[in-house]
């Protein structure tokens, strides 16, 4: 007996290829925060910072205090991946459990949907709509990977240090979440040219 096509399985299936992609960033940019990215290294002495605690100070009211702008801007770009993951759930309010742990693990996610709809009741998240917003977050997300790696950079290039000032081979973990993030990105928008295409041979 021939298997009866279904529309949903194959949203399901398609979807899945982007969340890899879009995991294996986020894996990427959580070991980018916890390696060492740079350090300095002289006669019996080498210290080595992680990525979390490149931070840069700034004086404010007479007070010095140290902004973690790497952390800052990687855990941006972290969010914005998660929020991608856990955006297309939103469309399938069927899956009644996948949509509450899409709005409990990211409730910015239903803020969205609250805000939208209280400003425009007659505005609807269709699946075009969300992968949409899931090809513009993975550019915000590359846009903060770029801060980050481009702040990191910065401060290995005015540390002033007696020795060597190092940067490690662990900065390539940026370079390979944006890969990661372009890839979702491509994958999202053949998602949404197939599902177009499906979408007219059931018409």
């Amino acid at each position: 007996m021939p298997r009866k096509f279904s529309f949903s399985k194959l949203t399901t299936m398609i979807q899945r290829i982007q969340t890899l992609f879009l995991l294996l960033s986020i894996v990427c940019l959580g070991l980018f925060l916890w390696l060492p990215e740079f350090g300095v290294e002289g006669t019996n002495y080498k210290d080595m910072v992680p990525g979390w605690n490149v931070g840069h100070t700034l004086h404010f009211q007479d007070e010095a205090y140290i902004y973690f702008f790497n952390l800052i801007f990687t855990c941006t770009a972290i969010w914005f991946a998660l929020v991608n993951v856990f955006l297309f759930p939103l469309t399938e309010k069927s899956n009644g459990i996948l949509y509450i742990i899409t709005r409990l693990l990211v409730p910015i996610a239903g803020w969205i949907l609250f805000v939208f709809r209280l400003f425009n009741p007659e505005y609807e998240f269709s699946s075009s709509r969300i992968r949409s917003q899931q090809m513009l977050f993975c550019w915000f997300s590359i846009l903060f990977i770029v801060c980050a790696e481009g702040f990191v950079y910065f401060k290995y290039q005015t540390k002033i240090f007696l020795g060597d000032v190092i940067l490690t081979p662990w900065n390539i973990l940026t370079i390979v979440a944006v890969v990661l993030q372009i890839l979702a990105f491509i994958y999202i928008r053949k998602d949404e040219e197939l599902l177009k295409s499906v979408d007219r041979l059931r018409d």
